[in-house]
């Protein structure tokens, strides 16, 4: 499964490399925490893109959202911002067969 989230235009969090940094170790938790396999991620300044392969769709919400959540919180801390961080809810993405999956890889490479 793919997931994409955006951030709102305003925010910039993911434009420095501190930041991407600091987004890495909080996957990696989320991760842990939650049990999903992630097999590649993509970091650009507006969006996050996650390759993973969940149990269940339940597991991703509860991935999705610890993960969200903590990258919200952090931003705030920070900046002072108040507000919301993320632009939507997330774009879920099924990829069906291996050369779809090969596909994904490539480009997220």
């Amino acid at each position: 499964m793919l997931l994409r989230l955006e951030t709102r235009t305003s925010t910039n969090l993911l434009r420095w490399k501190g930041a991407r940094k600091a987004f890495m170790i909080k996957l990696h938790e989320a991760k842990k925490r939650c049990r999903m396999p992630v097999l590649n991620y993509l970091v650009l300044p507006q969006a996050v893109s996650i390759l993973t392969v969940p149990d269940s769709v339940e597991h991703v919400g509860r991935f999705v959202g610890r993960l969200r959540g903590s990258i919200s919180s952090s931003h705030a801390r920070k900046t002072g911002q108040e507000g919301p961080f993320w632009k939507n809810r997330g774009q879920y993405t099924l990829v069906q067969g291996t050369v779809a999956l090969r596909h994904c890889l490539e480009v997220m490479a």
